[in-house]
């Protein structure tokens, strides 16, 4: 078959062969209800894919229509101001303790960014240590992840400029707070994703020198070649402080494929290193474990685990090592083994937790505890097991909510962990593991906000009769007469949990009357992994029909009706979304699609797209590429469509989804629609996939996002002040 795409290079030549191209292009009901999915591969659009000149003043138009629309709307300035407010002001995020010394991610009141601050024990004061404005007052990077050196006198952190997921690596002196010359180049890519790859240092015990991934021996190479080499091809080196990156020694990678992505790890006394490597290019994700023991350096580095189903998730912790794994294939587990066993041959693991119905969320190990956030339906809380003496205590976690991070400080047995509920903003807790003694240390937001609002959980029934649950969060007291603005959330996605917490964005919405509903479909990991493995590949249908089945729910039940739903989603989110809309355009009043997957045909070709194939099978299978052209959004979209109001937004400078899956669904949609309503493409060139880390980048998107909603929803004709 001729793909059009392949033959035009011009928007002339495109307008020239749209008419006589999109006369196949359609998709059709099977008799048992489900999509047949379109009869052909039509490509004609697939010249929105480059960033020619053509492209990109084809995008600068759409964005200049919608950025006019958008700012005249009445309620933009109002809710712009609101969320500054519940956006805004001084946030306090991660704490890492080590030794007597405790690392704290600050955003301070008037800071775009977040920072990174120490507090000495023996002083008792903070003070800044890594000042994003300080580095570069005109443009501040984001700061990613950070990890102190055992003796807490160093830190190495990570940081992005204009949205990018590659990062570059730094150290810093803590008592002078000089930053180190070395530096580790972005090119190098320690990138910050799962499913691209997770770099983390392991630093050795002398604190002079640190294991870390990368992509590529030399950055000359990755700027020549481009992301291709930097997003694959992962090593892990050896780093000294002050030297040149390009002498660091290559420790272990030389065998791994190009999707491989291998992780460092490294007992107390950098006697074992452990690397685990998981893969997701194949058929479902495979993680394998191997080790080094330094006490015996002629046997190299040895299997711990081969080929394990799933991902898995390690800590070292003295010389026992700790696996989240679902090697059983359904439920979740925390399993230990000894390193020094496993030197010797043996090859036992300890099963410490076993999940039941829901997951296991965050948790850690010290030499006498196991902490584990369980999130089973009927509760939450945090386990403690003591690992020494047996027994198990139990911490109870307020209803529908969730933490976002946890700290286990090895020499003082402390946990510290941030918790939030949808009305219930974030405050940070710390926990004493020897007297089980649980205190506030922090607030982020808003005192506690449920005498106004309430959050229920409901279990919908989805078109083969599993049990969907969905949380709603409104005021209290709401009358189910259908009248309601509503928006419906949702991701179903590679494991990924849509759990209950404080979204600050959504609060202007709720006060104004508004229903908001986060659905959890399968796809994601909110009842285990059965739950994700229920909603990928051949089964991601699944995740729309539990979709579909959530907004008739919402509307059978009196919270609203159809004009006066949304639905939003991001990134895979997105593709969730755009499928639901098409397939059932008669469910929305709106749409909102945030970087949103569409191409299902070539996601493959851009950026890290070789890493979702075992979340969504691979197009260069023809058994594959046809489930995955039957909900694939861009293909499904019919020669006419009654399109709901939709607001896409593509971050320019994504390079997690490639832009051009926004601008093709639109340009189809644009040239499909039989309807009215406004089909819209926002993006800004400076910001990456989240749509932007920086506080007004924030406040931004989310004003761009809530005054389409109460514009498309009837919002802006509510009080504007309750």
């Amino acid at each position: 078959m001729v793909c059009w795409g392949d033959l035009i290079n011009s928007p002339r030549d495109f307008n020239r062969a749209r008419g006589k191209a999109s006369a196949t292009s359609r998709f059709g009901k099977r008799e048992d209800g489900g999509f047949s999915g379109p009869v052909d591969d039509d490509c004609r659009y697939r010249w929105l894919e480059d960033e020619s000149s053509e492209v990109l003043a084809w995008v600068a138009a759409q964005q200049v229509k919608t950025e006019q629309i958008l700012s005249c709307l009445p309620q933009s300035d109002t809710l712009r101001t609101q969320l500054n407010e519940y956006l805004g002001g001084r946030r306090e995020g991660q704490v890492k303790e080590v030794g007597s010394r405790r690392f704290q991610r600050v955003r301070e009141e008037t800071s775009e960014r977040w920072s990174l601050w120490v507090r000495d024990e023996h002083t008792a004061s903070s003070r800044i240590l890594v000042d994003p404005k300080q580095i570069s007052p005109a443009s501040p990077p984001k700061l990613g992840a950070f990890f102190p050196s055992p003796d807490g006198k160093k830190v190495a952190y990570q940081l992005s400029r204009g949205g990018q997921t590659v990062h570059s690596l730094h150290v810093i002196d803590v008592e002078s707070a000089e930053r180190l010359s070395v530096e580790i180049p972005s090119d190098l890519n320690p990138v910050g994703r799962l499913w691209h790859s997770r770099n983390r240092v392991a630093w050795t015990p002398g604190c002079d020198q640190f294991y870390y991934s990368r992509g590529c021996r030399d950055p000359r190479g990755c700027r020549d070649q481009g992301a291709e080499v930097a997003r694959y091809h992962q090593k892990i080196y050896l780093h000294s402080l002050e030297s040149d990156p390009l002498d660091d020694e290559m420790i272990f990678g030389s065998e791994l494929t190009k999707e491989q992505t291998p992780i460092p790890y490294l007992s107390d006394d950098g006697r074992f290193l452990v690397i685990t490597v998981h893969d997701y290019s194949g058929e479902i994700p495979r993680s394998e474990v191997h080790f080094r023991d330094a006490q015996r350096p002629e046997l190299g580095f040895q299997s711990l685990l081969e080929e394990s189903i799933g991902v898995i998730e390690t800590s070292v912790v003295g010389n026992q090592i700790y696996f989240k794994t679902n090697r059983s294939g359904d439920s979740w587990k925390i399993i230990r083994g000894s390193l020094d066993r496993f030197s010797e041959g043996a090859h036992d693991f300890e099963d410490l937790w076993v999940s039941g119905q829901g997951q296991i969320g965050k948790w850690g190990a010290t030499d006498n505890f196991l902490i584990v956030e369980n999130t089973e339906p009927g509760g939450r809380s945090l386990e403690i097991i003591d690992l020494h003496k047996g027994g198990t205590e139990s911490l109870a976690l307020p209803p529908l909510s969730s933490t976002s991070w946890m700290s286990v400080d090895q020499s003082t047995s402390r946990v510290t962990f941030s918790i939030s509920s949808p009305c219930l903003a974030p405050e940070i807790r710390s926990f004493d593991l020897s007297s089980l003694e649980c205190s506030v240390i922090a607030h982020r937001g808003p005192a506690n906000i449920c005498d106004q609002f309430e959050t229920t959980q409901v279990w919908i029934d989805s078109f083969d009769g599993t049990k969907v649950p969905m949380h709603l969060t409104h005021r209290k007291g709401i009358s189910p007469d259908g009248m309601n603005p509503t928006v419906l959330h949702g991701y179903g996605g590679f494991g990924v949990s849509l759990v209950p917490k404080y979204r600050p964005e959504v609060m202007p919405f709720l006060e104004r009357g508004g229903v908001y509903a986060v659905a959890q479909v399968r796809g994601g990991r909110e009842l285990g992994e059965a739950w994700h493995r229920a909603g990928v590949r051949e089964k991601k249908q699944n995740s729309i029909e539990d979709f579909i089945a959530a907004a008739e729910w919402l509307i059978s039940e009196g919270f609203t009706s159809a004009d006066k739903l949304g639905s939003f989603g991001w990134s895979n989110g997105g593709l969730l979304v755009s499928a639901a809309a098409l397939q059932r355009p008669d469910l929305w009043g709106a749409m909102v699609a945030g970087s949103p997957v569409t191409d299902l045909a070539r996601f493959h070709l851009a950026h890290g797209g070789r890493h979702w194939i075992s979340e969504y099978g691979s197009p260069e299978s023809k058994e594959d590429l046809a489930y995955l052209l039957s909900y694939s959004p861009y293909h499904i979209v019919p020669r006419e469509f009654d399109a709901p109001a939709t607001l896409i937004i593509s971050p320019g400078a994504d390079d997690r989804v490639a832009p051009w899956h926004a601008r093709k669904l639109l340009a189809r949609l644009l040239d499909s629609s039989i309807s009215d309503e406004p089909l819209l493409l926002l993006g800004d060139e400076n910001v990456g996939h989240s749509g932007g880390s920086a506080l007004s980048k924030m406040i931004d998107r989310h004003t761009a996002v809530w005054s389409f909603f109460f514009w498309q929803l009837g919002v802006a004709e509510l009080e504007t002040e309750v």
